[in-house]
């Protein structure tokens, strides 16, 4: 399906009445707070799902912190799943989003997506202000014998 057709299925069967601006874009206000915003590539093959979770603080050790707090979040997807934590730089805001290559996917796994999605930006700030998930300690490396694996 292409992005506007899945977001029109969107529309129909939750009744909101969305429907992509001319630049391929749409915001959808869930729960009455949580605004996420899609956004078509301009071949419809991917989109993005975006939503501001937070202001960045001011140049300092709390920005830092909050930096280092981010870039926890997205190791291995431990606190993010398939969505990530971006700063941008215009707006200095803290952004999660998620791209879709919807050439590939049906009605069902975009839903699936969009509600993984809102779930993970509902528990976002709890996320931000809790502990740094703990790391699995990788074991010792097996060492590959040279020749036997073909490189490029």
């Amino acid at each position: 399906m292409r992005a506007t057709e899945l977001i029109e299925e969107f529309a129909r069967r939750t009744g909101c009445g969305a429907k992509p601006n001319e630049d391929g874009v749409v915001s959808l206000l869930f729960d009455g707070r949580h605004t996420v915003v899609i956004e078509t590539a301009g071949d419809a093959g991917t989109m993005t799902i975006y939503a501001v979770v937070a202001r960045m603080p001011p140049p300092g050790e709390e920005r830092s912190a909050l930096a280092e707090r981010l870039l926890a979040l997205n190791l291995f997807g431990a606190g993010t799943g398939a969505a990530s934590f971006a700063v941008d730089p215009l707006e200095d805001e803290v952004i999660l989003n998620r791209v879709l290559a919807v050439d590939r996917i049906d009605y069902a796994t975009f839903e699936a997506a969009l509600e993984d999605f809102v779930s993970r930006l509902e528990n976002a700030g709890a996320a931000l202000a809790a502990p740094a998930p703990q790391r699995v300690v990788a074991p010792e490396p097996a060492s590959v014998p040279t020749g036997l694996w073909i490189r490029g």
